[in-house]
């Protein structure tokens, strides 16, 4: 006995060896070195050693190497660890990779799988990691459409909706998601797919309130309607009985000047509830009219008058000179008459000199007046009102200066 005992203590001092010679490789960082030890060592003692090198590799997080080794060994374990890495770091595609040989790759792996798919947007992998979670063409369609809903792509989250027979559940959560950005047109469309009737009805007052806003008096009585909001309803039909006949008698009136004084005479609560056309109708013809009156302040019927007087004088004197000229080397002759001629051109030039200083330091804000009026017209929706801002450019054009202006007001609301 004590023979065979002697016998077998050097192999076991051996193996002994061996094994503390890989871990104190490991430990130095030579692990290169420390795969070839391991590698000398029986085929069913190896997987210990290659354990621990993949270890060390993945605390380096070098975790294809790690891989390599966890392979080697048949360490699952190690295998599914690196997986739940890329799990983390959401890169789906290395995480199958090691989930595969790791041969975890169960129905509850490929729905994690699937969510990191859809979250980068991969659609068609989602789709497949789905079916291989055991889920229906129902279940992706659901998730699908929850999936566009919460990008804000309304069309194609209802598509998938209505693939899963989820027309009404879709149509309410689509409306609230218009409703909570304040888009009540659309979160009523929504509301109507999903039959859900109080909810629309909540939309539809929301929708008369904004047009009672914007005075749009119809379509607030059509909305509140909808609603059933009756007291609502009387409040509309008052002011539009009120305003009604105020912008009749505003409309009555032609001459632009009356128009403007009857318009801000009226009192506030009713000015501001005057049909939006209106109030930019009277707005242009405002503008129009105060450019109007800055031109004919600034270029007046005296100073044109002078200018009519001084340039005829001008031009008989610059004859005589030149005759003068012609017929006579006389020089005190022709210093007298270039004197004259010299004294009719400063006049005249005093003329137009004032003339164009006045017209320049009026020329912004006529500017400013008549892109006001642009701006406003380009409002006005109604074509009768925007037929007699075109007759108000009758009694304008013919306005000393204006007719620029005028033009300048045509070329910037002419429509394409």
């Amino acid at each position: 006995m004590k023979k065979i005992g002697l016998t077998i203590l050097p192999f076991l001092l051996i193996f002994a060896g061996c094994a503390v010679n890989v871990q104190n490789l490991i430990r130095e960082g030579k692990l290169e070195e420390a795969k070839r030890e391991c590698d000398k060592r029986p085929p069913d003692k190896q997987a210990e050693c290659r354990i621990l090198i993949g270890d060390t590799y993945f605390q380096r997080e070098d975790y294809e190497k790690a891989g390599e080794f966890y392979k080697l060994a048949n360490h699952n374990e190690g295998l599914i660890k690196i997986a739940e890495i890329y799990i983390v770091a959401e890169n789906y595609k290395e995480a199958e990779k090691y989930y595969a040989l790791g041969e975890s790759l169960t129905p509850d792996i490929y729905i994690r799988l699937s969510d990191l798919a859809i979250k980068k947007g991969a659609i068609a992998d989602f789709e497949k990691y789905y079916i291989q979670g055991g889920k229906s063409d129902k279940d992706i369609s659901i998730r699908l459409a929850e999936y566009y809903l919460n990008r804000d792509d309304y069309e194609k989250a209802y598509e998938y909706y209505k693939n899963a027979d989820a027309e009404k559940r879709g149509g309410l959560k689509i409306g609230d998601k218009f409703f909570s950005k304040q888009d009540y047109e659309q979160a009523r469309y929504y509301y109507q797919k999903s039959g859900n009737t109080e909810k629309e009805k909540i939309t539809l007052t929301k929708l008369g309130e904004i047009a009672l806003e914007k005075k749009d008096y119809e379509k607030a009585r059509e909305y509140f309607s909808g609603s059933g909001e009756t007291n609502r309803i009387e409040i509309v039909d008052n002011r539009l009985s009120l305003v009604g006949d105020t912008q009749a008698q505003l409309l009555a009136i032609l001459s632009v000047d009356e128009l403007i004084r009857a318009y801000n005479a009226l009192p506030r609560r009713i000015r501001e509830n005057i049909s939006k056309d209106i109030t930019f109708y009277i707005k242009t013809l405002s503008e129009l009219k105060e450019a109007d009156t800055i031109v004919t302040r600034n270029i007046d019927g005296q100073t044109l008058n002078r200018y009519n007087q001084a340039y005829p004088a001008y031009l008989e004197v610059y004859e005589q000179y030149r005759e003068v000229i012609k017929t006579s080397d006389d020089l005190p002759t022709l210093r007298q008459h270039r004197a004259k001629l010299d004294e009719q051109k400063r006049i005249l030039n005093d003329i137009v000199f004032r003339f164009e200083t006045r017209l320049k330091e009026a020329q912004d804000e006529i500017d400013l007046r008549v892109d006001s009026a642009a701006e406003a017209f380009l409002e006005i929706t109604d074509k009768d009102l925007r037929l007699r801002i075109n007759a108000a450019f009758l009694r304008l054009r013919h306005f000393p200066g204006m007719y620029f202006w005028v033009e300048r007001f045509k070329e910037k609301t002419r429509e394409e």
